[in-house]
Formats: C-alpha cells, structure tokens, sequence
C-alpha cells in the first residue's frame, strides 16, 4: 500500500496535464478520420482549382494567340505595299519624280490590298496619293509635286474624277508626322496612333518607308495607312468564358482596341477635341481595373514576357493574361485578356458543399463508434494497473486476473504472474551476491601494493591501505578522519580543486600527476586515479596513488644532457650529423642539417644512410676505403654534391671524424656548404670558355698588343682565329712575328697609320683607323681597327682592340654614290613631274618637268608648302593619301588633284604618293610623282555634260511618252478595232523597254567610269537575298514561279544597295526565262576566302559558246528576246562591273534544256 500511496503522492505534486486512456484512444481515432476527410476534400479542391486554373490560361493564351497571329496578319500588310513600292521605284518599274505614273499605280494597290490611303512625299513636300474610305475611292496631289495647294477628288472604279473634296493652300508633306518620324529614324517605322477625322472612322495608323538613293541621299517616303477599327470588330467576335474581356493597349496605359462596344476616345459634341482614352478612363469594369491593377503593378515598359496574373474585383478573383506583341518595325502593345473566376468554378462550389455534408456525417459516426470501442479496452486496462501496483510493493504471492475477451490482455496477465516468480528468486540471489562482493573489495583494498585511500566528496578520510601508510609515512589513526588539506598533503590546492571538478562534472581521473607531501615534508610526485562509487546509499571517492618521484628524476637527467647536446649543435654554422660506424645509419642530426637539407624535420634525416644525400652515391668499395681511412687517419674528407629532400642541388666540404660516446664508437660528420665557391668557379671557367668561342667564332680579329718600353719592341699577347680570314696568317705566327701584319699595310697609307699609332702611344688614346691591306695572296682588303690602350703596372702598354673587314661596306659605299647619281639623272630628266617632299610638306627637290607644269621659278617654288598650291577642295584626298603611306595602309597612293599654277591657272595632275623609310622603317619624306592630265579632265567633263544632257533631253520626252501611252491604255479605246489597242499596247511595252535600256546605258556608264561611291559594310547574306527576292516576288508571282531560299549565315564586305541589285537582275533574268510552275533556288555558300552566292533556274539553258559573250553590252542569246522579253542585254553587264569593283568574279554555268546557273563571289567578312 505505501508504494501505491507514493505513487498517488507524487501525481499529485506533479503538475503536469494527466490524459484519460479513454482520451487518448478516442480522440486520435477521431482526429484522423476528420482530418482524413478534411484532407481527401482540400486536396480535391485545390486540385480542381489547379485544373480551372491550367484551362482558364489554357484557353486564354489560345486566344492571345489567335489574336497575335491576326495582328501580324493584319498589319503586315502596310509595311509590304511599301516595301513592294520601294523596290519598284528601285528597279525603275515606277518613276518616283512622277506623279502622274505614281497615281494609277497607288489606285491599282489600293484595289488590290483592300488598304486605307497609300501616298508619297518627296523632299519638295509635294503629295501624291489614293485612298479608300467612309467617302469612297479618293485620289490626292499637290499642285506641281512640291508644296502648295493640296486636291483630294472622289474617283469612280475607272479612276475618273468626279467630286473635288479638298482644295487645301500651303499643304507641306514633309511636315506630316508620319513623314518626320520615318527620316528621324531613317529607315521603315509605325506612325504614333492618331483618331480620324471625323472621329466616326475611329483611330487608325500608317507605316512609313523612307526611301534613299546610292549616296544615301532622302528621295521621299511612302506610307499606308490601315484603322484600328478592324482589329476591335475581330476581337468582338472572340467567346471567352462567360463574362471575359480582351483589350490591346500601348505600354503608355492608352487604349488600342477592344472587345466591346466602347470606342477606345472620347470627342466632344463638336468633334474638335478629340482625345484617346487610358485604359482606367474606360467605362466596362472589368477592363478597367484590369487596367488599373497591371498600372499599380508599376512600369509596364518592364513586361517583356508572358505574365500569368490574379487580382480581384470586389473580392472576386479574376485571371489575367498578359502577352507583349511587338514587330521589328517600332510597335509595342500589349495584349490583354481578363476572364472572371467564377466562369469556371460554379459546379465545384456546388459539389464541395455536398462533399461537406457527407465528410460531417462520417465524423460523427466515427465518434460514438470510437466511444464504444475505448470503454471495452480500458476497463481490463484498469486492472492490470491495480494488479501492477500490488506487485510493485511486494505482494508476490497475490495471483493475477487471466480471464479476457482480448488475447492480448490474457498473455500480459500470464506474463505478470511468471514475472512475479522471477522477481521472488532473483531478490534471493541478489542478497548473496552483494555479501561475497563486498568480502573480496575489502582483501583486494588492503593487500594493494598502490596507495589507495576512500574519501568523502569534501575530501575527509574514511579508509585507506597499508601502502598509503607507507606513502605518507604516518599512522592510520593520523589520517583516518582527517582531510589531506588538514593534513597539508596538496602542495597546490588548485590541483586539488580542479581534481574534484573533473570527478563531480562525470569525467575519468586517470594517471594525473601532482606534487604533494609526505607527514615529514618530503616531496613526491604521483600520479593519481580515481572514481566515484556509492557505499551505504551515499557517493565516495576511491582514489589509487602511485609514487614516481625517481623516475621524475631520471627523466630530468636525461632532458639536461639532451639541452646540452642540442645547444652545441644548433650553435653550429655547420650541418654535423652522428652517424653509427657499423651500419652508417644517421643517428641524430643539428637544426642547420635540416635547413641545409631543405627537410621538414630531424625525423625525416635520421634513420637514413647519409650517403644516399649525395647525388652520386658512394659505392660499396668507396665506402669501404673512407671507413679504412677514418680508422687509420681518423679524420677524411672531401667535396660533394648533395641532392636536398626537396630536389634542390648544393656543393658541400664532407668532413667524417670518429668519436666515441657513452663508450660507444660513431662518426661525427660536418657537411660545410661551399655552394657559393663552386658556382665562383664555374662561371670563371665558363667566362674564360665563352670568351674563347666568341673570339674563335667572331668574323673579327680580335687581339691584345703589348709594348715593351725597355726593348721598344711591340708583341700580340693573344690573336683570334678571326686573323686567318682577314689577312690569311696563322695566329701562331703573328704571335712569333708581329711584323707580318704591319708589313701588310699598304704603302699609300703607312705613314698615317704610323701617325695615329705613335699618338695613341704617347697620349694613351683610343685607336680608330681604316686602312688597306694587301694579304699574301695578292688581295686588297680595306680594314679597320678600333682598341684602348692601358698602362700596366710594370710599364708595359697593351692595346685591346678588334679588326674588321670593311671591304663590302666600302664597296657599298661606291655602288651607293654610283646609284644616286643614277637616281639624280632619272629625277632631273623624268618626263613627268617628280618633287621629293619633306615630313612637314615643303618641297625638298623639284625637277624641271614639275617646275614647268606649274610655271614657278625654283626659288618661288620653294616659299610654298605643298597644300598651298593644291586647290582647297583637293587638300582632304592629298591629306588622306598622306595618312595611308604614313600608316602602311597602302605602299603607294595615286589621286587626281588639282594644282593652282602661277597666274592662277588650274592644272589636273594624276599625282602617285609613295613614302620613303630608313633602315629602321622611320619615315623620311615623300616622293611625288605628277602626270599632267588636264586634257584628259576635260575630255571627260564634255563626256559627261554630254550624258547629263542627253539623259534629261531623252528621258524626260520618253516619261511623258510613256504617261501618255498608258493613260491610253486604261481604257480610252475599249470601243475601238482591237488592232487599236493592240498598237497602243505595243508602243507601251516598247516605250518601257526605251527607258529600262536609257536608265541601265546610264548606270552602266556611272559604274564604269568610278563615279559611284561604293559605301561598303558589312552584311549578312541571308537578308541581301531576302530584299532581292521581295522585290521579283510580284512579278515571280505573276509568272507562276517558285523563289526557293537556302538558308545560310555567311556575311559579306559589300555596297548593299549594289548587291541587291546584282540579285534582283540575276533573279528577273531567271524569272523571264523560266517556265511556269518550276522552282528558281537562290543560295549562298561559305568557302575558305570569299562566299558564293549562286541564281539556279530551270529554264531553256545557254549554249556553251554564248556563256562569255552574254556578259558584254548588248550580249543576248537570241536578239528576239529583247523584243519578247523585254530585255536589254546590259543587266549582266552591270552585275559584272558590280561584282568586280567588289573584288568579286562572276560566270554563268549551263545545259541547255536543264537551265542555268549565274555565280558570283565576294569577300568574307573575318570576325576578330
């Protein structure tokens, strides 16, 4: 009962929350089946949303998509008439500077494009146009093509006029916007959005294309212009969900289109102000605050892709789509789509509630089921605790319940009782055990040779042995009760403290050593093991104390002597190593042998044989020998190279001398680094070798000559071999004979060799003379010598000098003054102007011819500066041709420049430039070279007033031939004999041919002549062959044929514009003489230095013996082409001269019945 009481006691005091086991059984059981049900019914709601939420984007980026694809549909079809238009004015098909011929060919695109207005306008400001709107089709122009009286008339289908609409003064074009904005931007844009007038039509755009010619000059600028309206109509017919709504808009916030009924501006009753609206002014909520949350979000310029949002409407959720549509050409909209939530969650909300209902029923069914089954488990529970309690206290006797329902509760009522058997006879065995144990503890604690001793935690004595008497040399009684601080054992009482804190913090106490004292005083050192145990229910301390104090002292001895040792050898300047006699093993070692031996430490030296440091190793009769002459000399030595641990290389003195220590024999060894001596003497040796190579290697005669004042007589101490080439002695025997070269000079030049040598002796100055030899084969050599003389300490003088032979240079020498006065001659007597031309453009030298080309004296010449006679529009190419020698751009420059002659006359001279460098590639000036071609200037001036004449006196007949012609052939003779109309018909075919071969005679002649600046740059292939096949695809389209594109990422240095050209002439050629339905392939191939552009097509084919000749001017292969092709038979003529001022080649290859294919190169473009 008092265990049962204990237990009751203790849960009263305990303050923690107790739990029914009827509790614990129940309420997980019915937590898990809510949370089952609530967890089976969250996921299958967010997984239906996650299935609303993956169709509602779904079906809203088909959608946007839809939408994207019409938009591009839709506003391409600007941007093509006016590409269509550009390359037609570029393939001369229209004549820009004409209105009249623009005019039928805007009415023909309007009709066919179905496109709003089509105009253009030149630098003049004047206008020409065709429209087709709310008032019908519309023509307009300004009076005379340039800026003026603005007319708009109303024209039926045939393009007669019927009503004038506007006649507007002062109308400038080019102060439209959609003009300005194409120049600014100088290449095809979109206009801003504007709203029409009156604002009914809504708002509308035009894409503008401004248009240059060669020299990158503005021609004019088309434009076409389509409405908005259209893309709010398509987007009206759009179903998206129930309530959902789609908007494009511009990343500014204004409003572009829509899908309801709404106009994107606002125009007041009169409809002067006219204003587009944001898209928070639009009056349909969910667009607006679509509108207003995507603002909110902040910069919409930062939308760079598709954006997948929620946001919500008075607590409402609504999806939002946001794509970016832009073009290459400037436009940048955002495509919007906002689709209500509840558009498709109406039946998941029903079909959630009945799912509560049915998850709330189950939970209380799981209650009362839980209930039932908890009372049936807890009440034999019950008595196996009170049974339980009964054996805790000791009543092993009472027997235990077995009778249950539950397996499981009978086998632990069986256990319990088997348990109370077990525990009856272990208790027994228990007893018995505990008395031997404490018998052997106590006969182990007396007999223990070690000092041990049984302590309180606060350190007093309970017990101890008879060696701990012994120790402490006092009796029992003096201990027994008394603390070892009392007794004033502890040295250190902080020893002791730490001791306690290691043994009451759990730590082991092993072999720990302290300084303590015996009863008499003595010092001892021990060391100390101890363990805390429990004796009688409370904690003690068992320690075991061992003496050591003698090996302490041992210990000390042999650290002394170690100190010792290490100090002599550290103080060493020396590596000194003890080495055993027997096995020649390394035994110890100083600091300075690891240092020298570049090791890590003494253990990585000792234990090796010391021999095996060197880089050659002793072998065994070697060592042998050094322990023979140790033993009988008792010292050896000798210099040796050592290998460090590190791979490092060192000369060292060994030095081996046998010692005995503690009566043992062994080698002291002393390695003593003579590195430095080594590498000493090795370089005088190399020096002295090197010398002796470069002396015997040198072309020169090198020597040293002594004078000996007491004989007079001059001796060579030391002659390189160089004296066997140079004067054909040997040098022996000028060493014996130093007569043998002074009788080689020559007796022109010996008394001035004399000379110098006798002041060099007397002045003891340096020696620098050339002079002639002849050698003993008859040769006379030109030689020179260059030496110092030095007074020796015994008087002597020595010269140390060199001797070389200078014959070649000499001879250059001649051939050098021959040359220039062959060079002086050629100068003064060139038929051409010829001047030499100083760094800082005066004239160096002039020739007569020059002088008389422009009519100054010599000395009037000269007061100018060579930019002063040069006439001031010329100065840039001369200063440009300057820079390109200058900077090795170009070896030699040749411009045409014009000269102010005295009088003021002008002179055209063909002038060449070249630049003259030393042997350093310094610059040192300028050689002009000028041809008088002031008749051939004006040859070619009358050429080409005689061109620019004929050009306008021809074409400008032909162009109103050619209007006439074809307002004749819109219909005037419908009612008259067809053979009329067919002679109307020829005469304009015929009237086109005469202005396609006026304009290619005159492109022809600008290539030919120069006059066209090529403006290189570089280009990618591909986008040269998309432009030329754009411009022919009308015309390809027309004839049935197919213009197929091998893609390709080559780029090319080229004129693009000239290119272009080149392909469109190649691809109409193709086009005229292909049949219908066939495939023309245009490609463009990188090779190792240049790309091949190639032109196939399928048609009729050349023959071989016309493949040269269709390259000249007016070269066909069937001269009744011309007439039923339309041809000129210059189109390959200007391809060639493109291509080949491009450095480029160009050929035709063919089979006839097969087609042909027309090649051409051009230059790679290297990347850096």
């Amino acid at each position: 009962m008092w265990l049962s009481n204990m237990i009751r006691e203790r849960q009263g005091n305990n303050k923690k929350l107790k739990i029914s086991l009827r509790i614990v059984l129940t309420v997980p059981f019915v937590l898990l089946i809510g949370g089952t049900t609530a967890l089976v019914s969250y996921v299958s709601w967010q997984n239906s949303q996650r299935s609303v939420n993956s169709l509602a984007y779904q079906l809203m980026s088909e959608m946007s998509d839809r939408i994207h694809l019409y938009l591009s549909n839709y506003l391409k079809t600007s941007h093509l008439i006016n590409r269509l238009n550009v390359h037609a004015s570029q393939l001369k098909q229209i004549d820009i500077t004409n209105p009249q011929s623009l005019e039928p060919y805007f009415f023909g695109q309007i009709q066919q494009f179905g496109s709003k207005r089509i105009h253009f306008i030149n630098p003049q400001g004047g206008l020409v146009g065709a429209g087709n709107d709310e008032r019908g089709l519309t023509i307009s122009f300004t009076k005379n093509f340039a800026k003026g009286e603005l007319y708009v008339y109303s024209v039926d289908a045939q393009r007669k006029r019927q009503q004038l609409l506007v006649n507007e003064p002062n109308y400038d074009g080019t102060q439209r916007p959609f003009y300005q904005k194409a120049v600014s931007t100088g290449k095809p844009t979109w206009t801003p959005i504007y709203l029409y007038v009156p604002a009914s039509r809504g708002l509308g755009i035009a894409a503008a294309y401004p248009v240059y010619n060669q020299k990158k000059q503005l021609l004019g600028v088309f434009a076409s212009d389509i409405d908005l309206v259209t893309i709010s109509k398509f987007l009206r017919k759009l179903q998206i969900g129930t309530h959902g709504k789609v908007f494009i808009m511009e990343r500014s916030g204004l409003m572009v289109a829509a899908s309801t009924p709404e106009p994107p501006f606002v125009t007041d009753a009169k409809g002067i102000l006219n204003q587009r609206l944001m898209v928070r002014e639009i009056k349909e909520p969910i667009i607006r605050h679509a509108g207003e949350y995507l603002l909110t979000r902040g910069n919409l310029n930062q939308i760079q892709t598709t954006q997948k949002l929620k946001f919500e409407i008075e607590g409402k959720k609504q999806y939002l789509l946001v794509i970016p549509y832009s073009d290459k050409l400037g436009l940048d909209w955002l495509i919007v789509t906002v689709v209500p939530e509840s558009d498709f969650t109406a039946e998941i909300v029903a079909n959630t509630r009945l799912t509560l209902i049915f998850s709330l029923a189950a939970l209380a069914f799981a209650i009362a089921l839980g209930l039932l089954l908890t009372e049936f488990i807890a009440r034999p529970m019950q008595k196996l605790g009170q049974t339980s309690l009964a054996l805790a206290e000791g009543e092993w006797h009472q027997p235990i319940e077995q009778e249950s329902l539950i397996t499981e509760f009978q086998v632990l009522g069986h256990s319990l009782n088997w348990m109370s058997q077990q525990l009856r006879q272990s208790y027994e065995s228990v007893k018995i055990a505990l008395q031997q144990s404490e018998e052997r503890f106590t006969k182990v604690f007396r007999t223990c040779p070690e000092a041990m001793g049984i302590f309180t935690l606060n350190g007093q004595c309970i017990d101890v042995n008879e060696a701990f008497i012994d120790l402490y040399s006092c009796s029992r009684e003096e201990i027994i009760g008394q603390t070892l601080t009392q007794f004033q054992s502890w040295i250190n009482l902080d020893n002791r403290q730490s001791y306690l804190q290691d043994l009451l913090s759990g730590k082991q106490v092993r072999n720990q050593e302290f300084a303590v004292r015996d009863k008499t005083g003595k010092t001892l050192t021990v060391l100390v093991s101890a363990d805390i145990i429990e004796l009688q229910g409370q904690p003690h301390i068992i320690a075991v104390t061992k003496n050591i104090s003698n090996r302490k002292l041992a210990e000390l001895e042999l650290l002394q002597q170690k100190d010792l040792r290490d100090s002599i050898y550290n103080e060493s300047a020396d590596a000194l190593f003890l080495v055993d006699a027997q096995t020649l093993l390394i035994t110890d070692c100083n600091l300075r042998a690891v240092e020298l031996f570049e090791a890590d430490s003494k253990c990585e030296l000792i234990g090796i044989a010391g021999h095996t440091l060197q880089l050659r190793q002793f072998t065994t009769e070697e060592l042998a020998d050094i322990a023979a002459q140790i033993e009988h000399k008792g010292v050896w030595s000798a210099e040796i190279e050592y290998l460090t641990r590190k791979g490092n290389l060192f000369w060292g003195n060994l030095a081996a001398k046998e010692v005995a220590i503690a009566s043992q024999v062994i080698h002291l060894v002393r390695v003593t680094d003579i590195t430095e001596r080594r590498q000493t003497e090795a370089a005088l040796r190399h020096s002295e070798a090197r010398f002796q190579k470069i002396a015997a290697a040198s072309p020169a005669q090198i020597y040293i000559l002594s004078y000996y004042p007491d004989t007079y007589e001059m001796r060579y101490e030391y002659i390189s071999s160089g004296v066997r080439e140079i004067q054909e002695l040997e040098p022996q025997q000028v060493i014996e004979n130093p007569l043998l070269t002074y009788e080689q000079v020559h007796p022109d030049d010996i008394a001035l060799y004399n000379q110098l040598t006798t002041q060099s002796l007397k002045a003891l100055e340096p020696f620098a003379h050339e002079w002639r030899i002849i050698t003993p084969s008859g040769k006379t050599k030109w030689v020179r010598a260059n030496s110092r003389p030095e007074r020796r300490p015994n008087g002597e003088i020595a010269w140390y000098g060199v001797l070389l032979d200078i014959t070649d240079f000499k001879q250059a020498e001649a051939a050098l003054r021959e040359s220039e006065e062959r060079f002086r001659h050629a100068f003064y007597d060139a038929p051409i102007g010829m001047a030499l031309l100083g760094l800082n453009q005066r004239w160096l030298q002039i020739n007569p011819m020059l002088r008389e080309l422009l009519g100054y004296s010599r000395l009037e010449i000269f007061n100018f500066q060579v930019f002063e006679i040069i006439h001031p529009e010329d100065v840039p190419q001369l200063e440009a041709s300057i820079t390109q020698v200058l900077n090795n751009e170009n070896t030699r420059a040749q411009v045409p420049l014009r000269y102010v002659c005295n009088g003021g006359r002008i002179a055209w001279g063909l002038t060449s430039l070249s630049l003259v460098r030393d042997l350093h590639n310094q610059p040192l000036y300028y050689v002009l070279q000028i041809q008088d071609i002031t008749e051939q200037q004006a040859i070619e001036q009358m050429k080409n007033e005689f061109i620019s004449i004929v050009s306008h006196e021809l074409r400008t007949p032909l162009t109103a031939i050619q209007g006439f012609l074809a307002l004749l052939n819109t219909g005037i003779y419908d009612n008259r004999p067809q053979k009329a109309k067919w002679m109307i018909q020829q005469a304009l075919t015929n009237s086109d041919r005469l202005v396609r071969l006026v304009n290619d005679i005159l492109d022809l002649e600008r290539l030919s002549s120069g006059r066209v600046d090529l403006v290189k740059e570089v280009c990618n292939a591909a986008d040269l062959i998309q432009r030329a096949v754009e411009g022919v695809q009308s015309i390809a389209l027309a004839a049935a044929i197919t213009i197929s594109i091998t893609p390709t990422t080559a780029r090319v240095w080229a004129s693009p514009d000239l290119i272009i050209q080149t392909l469109t002439n190649l691809l109409s050629n193709a086009i005229k003489f292909s049949p219908r339905d066939s495939v023309i392939t245009v490609l463009a191939q990188l090779q190792s230095d240049s790309v091949l552009f190639a032109v196939k097509d399928q048609g009729r084919g050349i023959p071989a013996d016309k493949l040269e000749t269709i390259f000249e001017r007016f070269g066909q292969v069937d001269i009744s082409d011309a007439r039923a092709k339309g041809g000129t038979g210059l189109g390959l003529a200007i391809c060639q001269n493109i291509i080949q001022q491009h450095d480029g080649s160009i050929w035709a290859e063919s089979t006839l019945g097969k087609g042909s294919t027309f090649y051409f190169t051009l230059p790679i473009v290297i990347s850096p």
